[in-house]
C-alpha cells in the first residue's frame, strides 16, 4: 500500500494477512518509490528472513 506522509514523502508498507511486516524508507518522487516497491518484490522471494521482534538488541554494544 502506498501512503504519503505529512511532510510530503511517499513510502510504502508491506502487509500479509491484514498484518503490517515492514515499512519502507521515504522517497522524494513517485519514481523512485515504484522502482524501491519493485526491489521489494524482486528480491524478497529469495532474501533471508531475520525477525528480532521479541528480542533485545544492544546496538551500543
Amino acid at each position: 500500500m502506498k501512503f504519503k506522509s505529512k511532510n510530503g514523502k511517499l513510502y510504502f508498507k508491506v502487509i500479509l494477512n491484514d498484518k503490517e511486516i515492514a515499512v519502507s524508507r521515504r522517497y522524494s518522487t513517485l519514481l523512485l518509490l515504484e522502482k524501491g516497491m519493485n526491489d521489494v518484490l524482486k528480491y524478497s522471494p529469495q532474501s533471508e528472513i531475520l525477525d528480532f521482534t521479541n528480542q533485545f538488541i544492544d546496538f551500543d554494544s
